[in-house]
């Protein structure tokens, strides 16, 4: 399991199955596409931009990747892949695992990993790391829901690539 979309907060509906023509984006050479996982944009010359791993403190997560794709190689050529994605939108609620900042199981939850924390993206952008303490994460996740148990949580995008982080303190 990834990060797996279960409903939306501003519509209150389910998510639909994405079509199979939804949007494809290039990948970034020599990286693999991992279906679940969150990817950002990553500009790679003028005007050109590639999907690259979203992980820890990212707050420009664009997409959550529908398919495994595996990457083209970094051998200069103009070759490119693509990867069917969805687009992280405001108030989208996602199902995530709880683990290691590594990606690996969870060892021992932080204890201030809890509802209303704000988390990192771990280091596989396919889930939430609940080992980091979180005290003084401003991280792009906002837990809504845990099921310690399970090592599950529920969590929304406080800013993504179509919904940027402002600093409005100034």
């Amino acid at each position: 399991m990834a990060f797996e979309s279960v409903r939306n907060l501003i519509s209150g509906k389910p998510p639909v199955a994405p079509p199979l023509s939804n949007y494809k984006l290039p990948l970034t050479e020599s990286e693999d596409a991992v279906s679940g996982a969150a990817y950002r944009l990553n500009r790679v010359g003028a005007g050109n931009f590639r999907l690259t791993l979203a992980q820890d403190t990212d707050k420009d997560a664009a997409a959550i990747c529908l398919n495994d794709v595996d990457g083209a190689a970094d051998d200069g050529s103009d070759a490119q892949v693509f990867a069917r994605v969805a687009w992280i939108t405001p108030g989208m609620v996602y199902k995530v695992p709880i683990t290691d900042k590594d990606g690996t199981a969870l060892t021992t939850l932080h204890t201030d990993v809890q509802i209303g924390a704000t988390c990192n993206i771990n280091d596989t952008g396919d889930g939430l790391d609940g080992e980091t303490d979180t005290s003084s994460v401003d991280g792009p996740l906002s837990v809504i829901d845990i099921d310690e148990d399970e090592e599950v949580a529920w969590v929304v995008f406080n800013s993504c690539y179509l919904n940027t982080d402002r600093d409005l303190s100034a």
